[in-house]
């Protein structure tokens, strides 16, 4: 089989007959079942890496290739691991393209970076730093197309009918069709955020199902004590959501709090020494993510006047005045 049939396959684009020739094609022989999931597994490794010429050899149009990975290969850590078991099948309903279906990936970003991937149904999704996805090869149809996310993500959600999307996360799950939202859900921490672009969401706490909530465009909630808190989005808060651009934009927030976000990004811990009233001031401002921590930090001490050392050894940075 034509391999960028079988690749056109795997991200959605194939035609209806080139769908009917990978059928036949499965049916012919059940080795061809391993071989498609192999090419679905090095078409992601070829996206992570960004290859322009393979970009090339699929005659998409710009915009399309444009939205698929844009970060060095070395940023990213992916695993694609084949979990096949026995079910009954995808697009086809057959057998063998249901393995494809549990064939699952795993997508996890580092400190400091950030992400673009296309999901099989042609949903585009931002990962933030430190932030992991799993979703699998292939969605059945007319099923609820689930992934499972730690960390925070900016979501474009493809509408497919009747096919509602699913995020299951730590604490809630967030159900939605055709919405553009961002999470904020990683598991180590006591947050729990989600800000409605466009569309509709709902929300359900996994200790109680019966605790949901229906968000419209342009509100938000945050998942506190078990309790919902819904609010609206000024056009100052859409800021916050440029990390995807690479950018730590924050408005009116303490130092402290900014100190926080920086732990986050980062993935190091911050301890601060005498303190100093400058840790209750608002403060306004962005800073790029791609040029660190420390470059951060030596923004910041500028305005606060602080100095600070970073042990290496244990990641921690100490603020002192």
């Amino acid at each position: 089989m034509n391999r960028d049939i079988l690749h056109k396959f795997c991200i959605g684009q194939a035609s209806y007959e080139e769908k009917e020739a990978i059928k036949q094609w499965l049916e012919a022989d059940p080795g061809h079942m391993d071989e498609l999931i192999a090419e679905r597994a090095l078409l992601d490794l070829i996206l992570l890496a960004d290859k322009p010429d393979y970009a090339m050899n699929m005659k998409e149009p710009a915009r399309r290739r444009s939205a698929f990975l844009r970060f060095g290969a070395e940023a990213l850590k992916i695993a694609a691991v084949a979990a096949l078991a026995l079910a009954g099948g995808i697009y086809f309903h057959t057998k063998k393209m249901n393995d494809m279906a549990l064939a699952i990936h795993t997508v996890s970003v580092p400190a400091g970076q950030r992400v673009n991937i296309l999901l099989p149904d042609s949903t585009s999704v931002w990962l933030n730093a430190r932030s992991e996805i799993k979703y699998p090869s292939a969605f059945l149809p007319d099923r609820k197309r689930v992934v499972e996310l730690n960390g925070e993500a900016y979501f474009e959600v493809k509408h497919k009918g009747d096919a509602p999307f699913v995020v299951h996360t730590g604490k809630c799950d967030v159900e939605v069709h055709g919405t553009t939202f961002n999470l904020d859900a990683y598991s180590n921490s006591d947050n729990f955020s989600i800000a409605l672009i466009e569309g509709s969401v709902k929300v359900t706490s996994n200790e109680n199902p019966e605790n949901t909530i229906i968000l419209s465009p342009r509100r938000k909630a945050d998942y506190i004590n078990s309790v919902f808190l819904a609010s609206s989005i000024s056009a100052d808060d859409y800021d916050t959501y440029r990390w995807r651009d690479g950018l730590l934009c924050f408005k009116d927030i303490s130092f402290t709090e900014l100190l926080s976000r920086l732990e986050k990004c980062y993935d190091v811990r911050i301890v601060t020494e005498n303190i100093n009233p400058v840790t209750n001031y608002a403060i306004n401002g962005k800073l790029r993510i791609s040029d660190g921590i420390d470059n951060a930090l030596r923004v910041l001490q500028k305005e606060a006047g602080y100095t600070f050392i970073r042990d290496s050894e244990t990641n921690v940075i100490y603020i002192r005045w």
